[in-house]
């Protein structure tokens, strides 16, 4: 039983995420997957409304875009 509640806790989760968008202080859809790169962390997935994808575009000119 605790694994059908782990699962549906991460399914909960995992939802919640995906409702809003990634930029802090935005609470809009998000319509694109936009690619950051975190240095030698790699690269960093975002989930942006189409307002803050603009955002990220301008700081950003190696970024990869997909959209939702």
């Amino acid at each position: 039983m605790s694994t059908l509640l782990s699962t549906e806790n991460e399914l909960v989760n995992n939802l919640h995420q995906d409702t809003t968008c990634d930029r802090f202080g935005c609470y809009n859809l998000p319509s694109e997957k936009f690619n950051v790169s975190a240095g030698t962390f790699g690269t960093i997935t975002l989930n942006l409304c189409s307002k803050c994808v603009k955002v990220f575009q301008e700081g950003n000119s190696s970024s990869n875009r997909s959209v939702l």
